[in-house]
Parts: structure tokens; sequence; C-alpha cells
């Protein structure tokens, strides 16, 4: 099956994700932790996205074995003269951090990649504001609409093939209907897809 390209993040997407940190926030489950990876693999035929996916299960597997939960956005970009890297905002209880760091690139390994210098980075996130400005940072690469309705420094993030952008189940459309009621116009029921299985992807 040939896979889609995509150049910029869509306005419903950018939308979603936006919805998706706010109410990670509202749900007491703050994406309070930011984390860098370039999946660079001897077999360049395996995508990012499929190293990405085997990355996020690690790291939701070891939250839900410590009965921590679920909630995290991520965005690929792909900008000319940079490696091809994904931004992840995630959610990580306090006493779980440095666990965290020590852990990341153990996974980054399992997925295959190459673990060296630079391929990894990760850091806290201290406040609301600080997570605004993150996400702004990963949103822009969106389309000029979504650029001038939520104040995103626009800078073009290259091309990607397949999904440029998703979040965890837990900060999905059916998740925020069902816990207060918010969603975008075009994540009603009509249009909403169902989870692939490692978390609601837009």
């Amino acid at each position: 099956m040939k896979l889609g390209r995509s150049f910029e993040i869509t306005f419903a997407h950018a939308e979603s994700l936006i919805l998706a940190a706010a109410h990670a926030t509202a749900t007491g489950h703050c994406l309070n932790r930011f984390i860098t990876i370039i999946f660079k693999h001897p077999d360049e035929r395996i995508r990012t996205q499929e190293a990405l996916q085997k990355f996020i299960k690690l790291a939701s597997d070891w939250l839900r074995y410590n009965d921590a939960p679920v909630a995290y956005i991520w965005v690929i970009e792909n900008p000319v003269g940079v490696d091809e890297h994904v931004h992840i905002l995630i959610h990580v209880p306090h006493n779980m951090a440095a666990r965290l760091s020590r852990l990341t690139r153990t996974w980054i390994r399992r997925t295959g990649a190459e673990v060296c210098k630079g391929v990894a980075r990760s850091e806290p996130i201290v406040s609301f504001d600080g997570l605004m400005g993150l996400l702004r940072y990963l949103l822009k690469g969106c389309s000029p609409e979504a650029a001038a309705m939520f104040r995103i420094r626009q800078k073009p993030q290259g091309w990607v093939t397949g999904k440029r952008c998703g979040m965890s189940q837990s900060l999905g459309a059916t998740a925020r209907a069902r816990d207060n009621g918010v969603v975008a116009p075009h994540e009603r029921p009509c249009s909403t897809k169902s989870s692939d299985g490692s978390g609601r992807n837009t």
C-alpha cells in the first residue's frame, strides 16, 4: 500500500493537538516532558513512524506497569538539511522522570535504531507557559491557516511520508468527548477515525 505524503500539519490536525494538550492539563496529566529523537537505522527502509510506534509502545507499557497514565502527543519533522526526527510531549510522574531519561536510549536501541551522541534529548517542562511555547514549536510546520489562527510562527518542516503527527488514545476526540465534551467540528462522531492500537493518530 502506497503511503501518502504531506508537507504541513493541517489546520484540523493542529487544532486536535492543541485540544489534546489542553485536555491533558485539565485532567491532571500535564505533558511535562519534552523528548526529541532521531531514529537512525542501518536499514534505511525502516521509517521513522515504525520506530516511533515501537518506542511509544515501550514507553506506554512502562507507564502502565507503574500505574501511571499514558498521555502524549508527537510530531515528525523532516526539514531540509536536518535528519528526520520526532518531537514528543508526554506526561511522566515526577518520581519517574529520572528513570525515563535512563530508559530512553534503551528503548531507542530496542527499536533497532543506532544509539550515538545527539540522537536523543529529554528535558522537563516546568510550567504551563513552557508547555504552550513548546506546543507552538511542535506546530511550526503547520499550514498558513493554522499559523494565523493559533498565532504560530510558521517554518516549513519538509515532506513526511505517512502520519506526521498523533496523540495517545487518552487525549483523542472520544476521550475528550466523554470527559468534558471538548472536540473540534471535524472530530465529531461522523468523522472521527478509530485508534490504530498504538494511540489516537491524526
